[in-house]
């Protein structure tokens, strides 16, 4: 069945207050501040996240130096104190570098040796 054509047109309108005004605007202010802040921070956590994960990348390639860097220390600490007390770890560990390791020794006993003499420098009777 078709439709009448109406026979008046009625405009409405709405009008705003000046409270509903400042209400709009403050919100046309946030949505604003919202469109700048939001990029600003996508940015701060990529650069972030690049930064962590160049990090990361260091550590892990440091990981590889760590077992030199404890081998480097358990020599230290053995000539230290085959200077002072001219024990054993004097003939295990070369502090100079300058004589070749005594053979016969299994890495056990060499590593049970460090570790005594490691406990007698902290003061703890092995």
């Amino acid at each position: 069945m078709p439709r009448r054509k109406p026979d008046k047109v009625l405009i409405h309108r709405i009008e705003f207050g000046g409270k509903e005004r400042e209400d709009i605007e403050r919100f046309l202010f946030t949505k604003s501040v919202d469109n700048l802040v939001r990029p600003v921070a996508l940015l701060g956590i990529g650069a972030g996240t690049l930064y962590g994960s160049y990090q990361l990348k260091r550590w892990i390639d440091s990981v590889g130096n760590i077992p030199d860097k404890i081998e480097a220390w358990f020599v230290e600490k053995g000539a230290a104190v085959a200077e002072k007390t001219g024990d054993v770890a004097s003939t295990i560990i070369d502090p100079t570098g300058k004589q070749k390791e005594v053979t016969g020794y299994t890495f056990g006993e060499k590593a049970n040796i460090a570790l005594r003499v490691f406990a007698q420098r902290l003061g703890f009777d092995w």
